[in-house]
Formats: structure tokens, C-alpha cells, sequence
């Protein structure tokens, strides 16, 4: 992956390629994961807010699709961003939901 690679940048650039793509064909899954994954580029980044709006628009998703493999990456991404800013209650109920 481009993320861990350090190639932050054309890691955006497929990420958002999938997000386009998904929605071209309407696969809900995809799209919620391309969306997931720009968030935790912006985690990785410590772009927390940008990370906290992705996670929150690929955990709509993946509750309205019923997705629950997907909702506890989710949970274990917001139980992260959580622990980093030192909210632990918060942190601690998300990697309990994961």
C-alpha cells in the first residue's frame, strides 16, 4: 500500500479513485471501505479531524448495509483515534463494540 509506503499523496489519489469508482457502480461495501481507508490516512497524518469525518461517513455505511465485519473496523479505528486524544472511556467502549 502506498499509506505505508510513505506515498501519502498517491495513496489519496487511489483511495479516491475507489471512492469514485464504488459510487459509479453503487457497491456500498467498496465505498465504504475507500472511505474508511482516506480516514485512516488522515489518522496516520494526524489529521484527526479529517480522520474522525471519514470514519463517521464509512460507519453510516457500513450500518446501513448491515455490515458488521466493516463496523468493527470502525470501531477499532475510532477506539484509536479516541485513545490518541486521551479520551480512554470513549476509547475503551469503541474497541468493545469492535
Amino acid at each position: 500500500s502506498f499509506n505505508y509506503k510513505g506515498e501519502r499523496l498517491e495513496a489519496l489519489d487511489y483511495y479516491n479513485k475507489a471512492v469514485s469508482t464504488a459510487t459509479q457502480y453503487n457497491d456500498s461495501s467498496q465505498l465504504a471501505y475507500g472511505t474508511h481507508n482516506i480516514g485512516r490516512l488522515f489518522y496516520d497524518q494526524g489529521l484527526l479531524s479529517r480522520a474522525y469525518e471519514g470514519f463517521k461517513k464509512s460507519m453510516a455505511i457500513f450500518e446501513n448495509i448491515r455490515d458488521s465485519s466493516g463496523l468493527a473496523y470502525v470501531y477499532q479505528s475510532f477506539g484509536n483515534l479516541y485513545k490518541v486524544q486521551r479520551d480512554y472511556k470513549k476509547a475503551e467502549q469503541y474497541f468493545l463494540d469492535a
